[in-house]
């Protein structure tokens, strides 16, 4: 138990002097706006690549698919509802 202290004890303490804090907040902003910077890249590699395989989709799609969703559009679904009058 003794000798847990003395090697605790036994670690250097660092002087915080201000070039010591100027440099740290120096680092954690260089290091902030480098992530910042790598976050932008891959959105936009990523945006790009989705958009390239959109437009290979849409491409290899056979155009009378599309024509045949507007009519199915135009017939409606829609069940007939029967109203009873409620009378005084």
């Amino acid at each position: 138990m003794n000798e847990l202290v003395t090697t605790v004890a036994a670690l250097p303490l660092y002087e915080a002097t201000i070039s010591s804090l100027v440099r740290t907040i120096f680092w954690i902003i260089v290091i902030g706006y480098a992530l910042r910077a790598i976050a932008r890249i891959s959105v936009v590699y990523a945006v790009n690549k989705t958009h390239e395989e959109l437009k290979k989709q849409q491409f290899n799609a056979p155009t009378h698919s599309h024509q045949q969703t507007h009519q199915k559009s135009k017939t409606p679904d829609a069940e007939d509802v029967d109203f009873i009058e409620i009378k005084d």
